[in-house]
């Protein structure tokens, strides 16, 4: 059902957890927008199945640190 969406905008939404939104059925995502919310943490279990993730803007949020990010 997720499987085709390749841009995801949650952008201005007041979410200040990803803990418990997985991203896991996504599998042709690109673009992840979550800037503009309230998030302090940005877990890595939550996006670390996004193979094809290549633009994640979290701007404008809460963050006191960030994951390692590898590259394919």
């Amino acid at each position: 059902r997720f499987s085709g969406v390749q841009k995801l905008d949650l952008s201005f939404n007041s979410i200040s957890s990803l803990e418990d939104l997985s991203f896991d059925k996504f599998t042709s995502l690109k673009e992840l927008m979550l800037n503009d919310n309230q998030i302090d943490s940005l877990p890595y279990h939550s996006i670390n199945r996004c193979k094809l993730l290549r633009i994640l803007n979290i701007s404008h949020n809460h963050l006191k640190t960030l994951p390692p990010i590898s590259s394919p």
